[in-house]
């Protein structure tokens, strides 16, 4: 049985340019909260953006100010700190196609895979981020952390 893009997500796209999509955790996939904009791609020719982040509010807040910056005409670049959105800067990377299906399933639905999106990463309460080796991951062991989608993942019942 084939899947659509529902009507009513491509309603919000339509009224506001794009959409937040937010995950709940998953156990046999991944268990931590996440968000990801849907109609930056064609509204905006900007790569979707995807968090993950203590709680579903946290990481719909902060893809949805990304989003808003980008719908006013604001870029975000692979590697370049990103100001003013937060306390704190956010970097991006970008998410490798294989983890489209596994964590962006809406995003495909409308867009197939012919699409592009990047990762914001938000650092520790010292600024290091997690690539970083002084990094300290202060998520609650229940919410996850952030993992990397710049490459590809297997998901977690596969992991053992």
């Amino acid at each position: 049985m084939s899947r659509e893009f529902p009507e009513e997500y491509s309603d919000m796209i339509d009224k506001y340019g794009y959409m937040v999509m937010k995950v709940a955790p998953y156990p046999e996939i991944h268990n931590i909260h996440f968000a990801y904009s849907i109609g930056l791609w064609e509204n905006f020719g900007h790569p979707e953006i995807v968090v993950f982040a203590f709680g579903d509010s946290l990481s719909h807040a902060i893809v949805h100010a990304i989003s808003k910056f980008v719908s006013k005409g604001g870029r975000v670049e692979i590697d370049t700190p990103l100001h003013g959105i937060a306390p704190s800067p956010y970097i991006f990377k970008e998410v490798s196609k294989e983890n489209f299906e596994e964590y962006l399933g809406f995003a495909c639905l409308r867009y197939s895979s012919d699409f592009k999106c990047y990762q914001c990463f938000y650092p520790d309460r010292n600024g290091f981020f997690p690539w970083d080796s002084q990094y300290v991951d202060e998520s609650d062991p229940q919410d996850g952390s952030q993992p990397s989608l710049e490459f590809p993942l297997l998901p977690s019942s596969e992991i053992d």
